[in-house]
């Protein structure tokens, strides 16, 4: 369906000896839809009833606007709440994964707690930087008793976090017991590669941390937006709606 319509045949037509009193079409050179037009208007203006129809017809074209305004409405205002669910959702999704990254740098930076077992005798240790308290991963650890520095109790090399976990064995085995160990060590040359990965897998973490928490704002801000031009787009129809009732006297 085409809604352009073209007066520029009524446009060009010398009106100046045109009887409006008669509406007579004879003689002018109107293309097919402004006849169409003038027929219409010549038809309305002579009609005895042409106000009370051509107010009818305008009360039902209103009409039939502020029910698609009212409709485009109830679109916004569906659009909106949606998208605060939509937010919430989100948001929490992403507070969520902050809280479970914030417990593990925690639970990576507190020293271990091994679960006591019946049949072994447990044993971990956590070796950190004296001056960062960073774990110092890729170290070799070996644990012995005192008594007997030949007698291993435990050996492993710690993991990211600075930490072992192992099962060992005691000159006089105490089975069903846990122990944990953390040793700081000073700052030295042979420790500096074991800093240097600390330090950059710290960083690392928290790069991922602020990447989170901007997340989070970023979104607020999307969708503030959103909710904005929402907003906007709300008044405007509303204020439609608003003037067409006020021209109309009808309320609807």
């Amino acid at each position: 369906m085409n809604d352009t319509f073209n007066t520029t045949g009524m446009g060009n037509q010398d009106w100046s000896k045109f009887d409006f009193t008669q509406w007579n079409l004879e003689g002018l050179q109107l293309d097919a839809q402004s006849a169409a037009f003038a027929g219409w208007l010549r038809d309305v203006t002579l009609s005895p009833q042409g106000q009370e129809r051509f107010a009818a017809g305008l009360a039902a074209v209103q009409a039939a606007i502020q029910d698609d305004l009212q409709s485009q409405v109830k679109v916004i205002q569906d659009r909106a709440s949606a998208l605060n669910q939509e937010l919430t959702s989100r948001i929490a999704v992403a507070q969520k994964q902050i809280s479970a990254m914030e417990e593990s740098m925690r639970a990576a930076g507190a020293p271990p707690a091994p679960n006591p077992d019946p049949a072994k005798f447990q044993v971990a240790a956590k070796v950190v930087d004296q001056a960062t308290h960073l774990g110092l991963p890729g170290l070799q650890v070996r644990l012995y008793d005192t008594r007997s520095a030949a007698v291993t109790l435990a050996s492993a090399v710690t993991d990211l976090n600075g930490t072992i976990h192992a099962g060992g064995q005691t000159v006089v085995p105490r089975l069903n017991q846990a122990d944990t160990l953390v040793a700081a060590l000073p700052s030295s040359p042979d420790l500096a590669a074991h800093v240097n990965l600390a330090n950059a897998a710290n960083a690392q973490q928290q790069s991922r941390l602020t990447a989170l928490a901007a997340k989070v704002e970023a979104l607020s801000t999307h969708y503030q937006q959103a909710q904005d031009d929402l907003r906007q787009q709300l008044e405007q129809v509303q204020a439609i709606v608003s003037g067409l009732q006020s021209s109309s006297g009808a309320p609807r």
